[in-house]
């Protein structure tokens, strides 16, 4: 009678609502999840359509009309490779004291910041926020590569240069996507040092000033340092950042986003032989994907002395 699963599902219940899930995913936010079994399929292919913007030419319609012009649109096909990530743990039932709880919150939160690494940093399998270039996905958009800001230019001239690089991105967007509102998620200590340097002539951030150049609404999130760092996913490190600084604007109208499994307790357990409790936790395999023109615009920046 080596396992007792008697109230497990209570148990996990249970467990869940102990485990204390102080990192929040950003996945959620940068697009549309959807979910995928694991069993299903060692690759996941789907489909987008693509409508040939040049085709939509709406025709005048009279009484006399015979014929009405068509819009033409093509399909592109994408994959994401669904896998699984766990961690077990055991708990004596000679331990005098233990916090069950508390090792699993962190076990959970470790789990979520390799979640975010793969949404952001992407792998050798799937592809994330910063990684998703290719050259079969015309979705994906990185702009030139040598915006430069120069680090001894004065507040002025900085204010004026990130301007125009936010009208550069809203332009990418109103030309290519017509977007409602952005996401823009920002890396790197120079660029995070910059936008919250203090403009004396306002007295307010350099960023709160030249951000007033966007007509619609836009919000900055800082990367979490955390899931920059290049672990080991799927026998590989996952992909590196592009430069030290940058940004990258995303429409969460625009993006899809497939996984496996949101970072949990799945199970537990008790081994009444051997005398101890077991847990299983797991996530799984992320990939983010551009599903429409200019759904993620990406701008690395370069600090000049």
């Amino acid at each position: 009678m080596p396992t007792n699963f008697r109230n497990q599902e209570k148990e996990v219940k249970e467990l869940l609502s102990q485990v204390e899930l102080s990192y929040p995913l950003l996945a959620a936010r940068v697009g549309a999840m959807k979910q995928h079994n694991v069993k299903d399929a060692d690759k996941v292919t789907f489909t987008t359509i693509d409508l040939d913007k040049g085709s939509v030419v709406p025709s005048l319609m009279h009484p006399e009309m015979t014929e009405i012009n068509h819009i033409n649109a093509g399909t592109k096909s994408f994959s994401f490779r669904p896998y699984l990530l766990g961690l077990n743990y055991r708990v004596s039932h000679l331990q005098s004291e233990t916090d069950t709880s508390g090792v699993l919150s962190a076990a959970v939160r470790e789990l979520s910041v390799l979640f975010d690494t793969q949404t952001i940093l992407g792998t050798r399998l799937n592809k994330g926020l910063i990684s998703t270039k290719s050259a079969d996905n015309p979705f994906y958009d990185a702009l030139t590569q040598d915006t430069t800001l120069k680090a001894a230019a004065t507040t002025e001239a900085k204010i004026a240069a990130l301007k125009a690089l936010f009208e550069k991105i809203e332009d990418e967007f109103a030309t290519k996507n017509s977007a409602r509102s952005i996401d823009i998620y920002y890396w790197g200590d120079s660029l995070a040092a910059l936008f919250n340097a203090n403009n004396v002539a306002t007295d307010a951030t350099i960023l709160s000033v030249a951000r007033q150049v966007f007509t619609i609404p836009v919000s900055f999130i800082k990367l979490p340092k955390l899931a920059l760092q290049q672990k080991y996913i799927d026998g590989a490190k996952a992909n590196a950042l592009p430069a030290k600084n940058g940004m990258v604007a995303v429409d969460p109208q625009s993006v899809r986003v497939d996984y496996v499994q949101l970072p949990a307790p799945v199970a537990s357990g008790e081994n009444e032989e051997e005398e101890y409790s077991w847990y299983k936790m797991r996530t799984g395999s992320v990939s983010v994907l551009p599903i429409r023109e200019a759904g993620i615009v990406l701008q690395t920046v370069d600090f000049a002395a």
